[in-house]
This record gives structure tokens, C-alpha cells and sequence, in this order.
């Protein structure tokens, strides 16, 4: 069926909604469709097939967001994660890049994104296979996992120089633009940001005894030039 929903593009609407009422026979990937893909699809399906009408360009337009996410499902990725999560399940290493997504969204304050997923983390209750992948496998979580777990570039104890930052956040940080600092502690608070060089530090500038946190985008190693 992958193959299939590959080949027909969005010119043979009426081709690809026959294919995605074959998919939801299939109980493995059928899923990950919510109910009212479930629904829609079954209702669009009945349209062409049993009234022989048209799809409208609204219903056009779903079954193009559909035939994406599908894609997505039916990816070499996933079918990795499902060959995987039937062997191991929801295993340490899923409940661990869970805790580092729901951490991650959850720093996000007041109506975070991926609330169900991650009050069930919070709560450690088990994933299932959908809701692992939808809370941790987005572009978003596989940054912000893939930093976080990375070895650091900067070790506790090492010297380091600040770089220019910008943001209301970095307001203090900012203060202390190109002058050196050690650093204290790596990852000690989720990364506000999945963006590349995100992975969190606490450091103490030179002449200052007052911590501050950074990220590694805002520092740099030090040079023969700054020790002069």
C-alpha cells in the first residue's frame, strides 16, 4: 500500500481515498488515524463509491494532509520503530527520551503542546506506540533528545567566554558579553529551545557569584587572546 499511496498524487483524489480505505483494514498502521480521520475517510469513501459524487476542495485538501501523515507511517522510520517496539516495547531508553520531550514542551509553560503525552509521562505512566511517536519522534523532540543526550562541548569546570546573546531571557547573560566564566553544571535545566545549540549550561562568571544559565550557542572556548 506504500508503495501505492507513493505513486498517486493529489490529481487522483478519488485513487487515494480508495487506498486509505484499505489502509484502515490494516490494524497496525489503521491506528494512527484519530476517529475523525476514521470517520472522514469512511465518509468520503462512501461519496464516490455509493453516491458517485465528487469531493469538494475542503475534502480534497484533508485527504492531502492524510496521504502526508500516512507517508510519514508507512517511512523506513517507522517501520524501524515497529519492528523495534515489538520486540522491546516501551523500554528505558523511550521512557527516558519521553521525560526529555515532555520536559522540554512542558517548560513551555501554560498550553504546551502534547498535554495528554505528557502528563502521562509526568505521571509515569506508559506510552503506547502512537503517542511515543507522536510526542517524541516530530522534528522538535528529535533535536531537543538528540542534544540533549549528545556529549557536551563544554565540561563542568572548563573555562569558557561568553558570546553576544540576544532575547529578554538572556538579559543578564548579555551583561557579561565576551568576558570569561566557568562552567558549573551541563543540562541542569531542560533546553528552552530545539534549535541547534540549545544544550543547557550553568556558569558562574569571572568576578560574579552569581550563576547564570546558557546555552551552548552562547559560549566559546577560550583563546591565548583572552588570557592576555
Amino acid at each position: 500500500m506504500f508503495d501505492r499511496l507513493k505513486e498517486i498524487d493529489m490529481t487522483h483524489p478519488h485513487a487515494l481515498v480508495k487506498v486509505f480505505a484499505e489502509i484502515l483494514k490494516d490494524q497496525k498502521v489503521s491506528g494512527f488515524f484519530t476517529d475523525w480521520d476514521r470517520t472522514f475517510i469512511e465518509s468520503v469513501h462512501s461519496r464516490i463509491e455509493v453516491e458517485k459524487r465528487d469531493l469538494t476542495p475542503s475534502q480534497i485538501a484533508v485527504v492531502s494532509r492524510l496521504r502526508d501523515k500516512t507517508l510519514r507511517f508507512y517511512s523506513s522510520e517507522y517501520q524501524s520503530l515497529l519492528r523495534e517496539w515489538e520486540e522491546t516495547g516501551y523500554d528505558e531508553q523511550k521512557r527516558e527520551d519521553a521525560k526529555i520531550a515532555s520536559l522540554y514542551y512542558k517548560g513551555h509553560s501554560q498550553g504546551y503542546y502534547y498535554a495528554h503525552h505528557v502528563n502521562k509521562v509526568t505521571r509515569n505512566e506508559e506510552l503506547n506506540m502512537k503517542e511515543y511517536m507522536t510526542l517524541c519522534m516530530n522534528d522538535y523532540s528529535k533535536s531537543v533528545i538528540e542534544q540533549t543526550k549528545r556529549e557536551p562541548k563544554f565540561q563542568k569546570g572548563q573555562a569558557v567566554v561568553v558570546k553576544k546573546v540576544t532575547g529578554s531571557r538572556w538579559y543578564r547573560l548579555l551583561q557579561h558579553h565576551n568576558k570569561p566564566a566557568i562552567v558549573l553544571d551541563v543540562n541542569p535545566v531542560p533546553m528552552f529551545t530545539h534549535a541547534k545549540g540549545g544544550k543547557t549550561y550553568k556558569i558562574l562568571p569571572m568576578g560574579s557569584g552569581v550563576p547564570l544559565l546558557a546555552e551552548e550557542r552562547h559560549l566559546r572556548k577560550t583563546k591565548k587572546s583572552d588570557r592576555q
